[in-house]
């Protein structure tokens, strides 16, 4: 029996997503990070990295209600790769500053150096109509852990 031909293999080849719009409400944080949460255990994420995403999605939607002040369309993906990629769409074009340091006495500022340390690599995109937050979450749990690297946050134009 060919592998193409097994339901099982068949699911591993299509890529999955789930996403769902969340309106400006503070109490859609929290939907949004238990959302997101449940997204990566379907996708196969550990509890850890479950909490992680978890995470960065409460800091990004909470910069978008406040910032962008905008609801969000969150969207969480695995493909046929080891990487589930966070998505967090808002309508505001204005990208966020691209903190070095933290002070620690102030309210806030640290957000996007939390979300650095927990999915390095990740990157926000200008759009026509507003901008994209992506975040990569590797299956691979010894892979998410890595020294935050200062200056690597940035910033992409559409093309």
């Amino acid at each position: 029996m060919s592998g193409e031909h097994h339901p099982h293999n068949r699911s591993l080849l299509k890529p999955a997503f789930r996403q769902f719009f969340f309106g400006l409400a503070p109490g859609n944080i929290g939907e949004a990070s238990r959302f997101a949460s449940s997204a990566g255990e379907t996708f196969g994420l550990s509890a850890e990295q479950q909490d992680d995403l978890a995470l960065v999605v409460g800091e990004t939607v909470s910069n978008s209600f406040i910032h962008g002040h905008s609801g969000v369309l969150l969207s969480v993906a695995a493909g046929t790769g080891s990487i589930v990629w966070l998505q967090v769409f808002d309508r505001s074009q204005a990208l966020p500053p691209m903190p070095t340091t933290a002070d620690l006495d102030a309210e806030s500022g640290r957000g996007l150096m939390i979300c650095d340390a927990l999915a390095p690599g990740w990157h926000v995109t200008r759009l026509d109509d507003g901008k994209v937050f992506c975040f990569p979450f590797p299956r691979n749990a010894d892979a998410v852990h890595t020294t935050p690297r200062p200056g690597a946050l940035r910033h992409r134009s559409a093309a």
